[in-house]
């Protein structure tokens, strides 16, 4: 169990510092140990900081994270601020 929740903290740390950097490109192991308990968590997150732009805004189930409403995009108020700057 505590070998599960330090790989779950390393993805969690590496999936933050790809969102940090856009430039880095981060590829786990295809058999980087997930538990099957968390799967479907590490999947949202992982459309949290490889699918979405950090500009948007994911709406989804507050029960069931997975299952996501809609994606706003805010990248407008981002080029509006530049436009102001």
């Amino acid at each position: 169990m505590l070998k599960t929740l330090r790989h779950i903290l390393f993805a969690s740390l590496v999936l933050t510092y790809a969102s940090l950097a856009k430039a880095v490109v981060v590829t786990l192991p295809s058999d980087f140990p997930v538990a099957s308990e968390v799967r479907k968590q590490v999947q949202f997150w992982e459309k949290v900081f490889f699918k979405y732009p950090s500009d948007s805004a994911i709406i989804h189930d507050r029960e069931h994270p997975e299952l996501i409403v809609d994606v706003v995009d805010f990248a407008f108020l981002a080029r509006k601020k530049k436009l102001k700057n």
